[in-house]
């Protein structure tokens, strides 16, 4: 298994569970905080 598919696992792994705190805590969910919340991955 290549470091470089691990890390981007890993990557990946943080970013969702970062996802799915930030969208608990919020009440109101626009097209706006959509696209602000892809931006990360870009």
């Amino acid at each position: 298994m290549s470091p470089t598919y691990v890390l981007s696992f890993v990557y990946i792994g943080i970013y969702w569970n970062n996802h799915h705190h930030i969208f608990q805590a919020t009440e109101n969910i626009n097209d706006a905080v959509l696209w602000a919340n892809f931006h990360p991955l870009f």
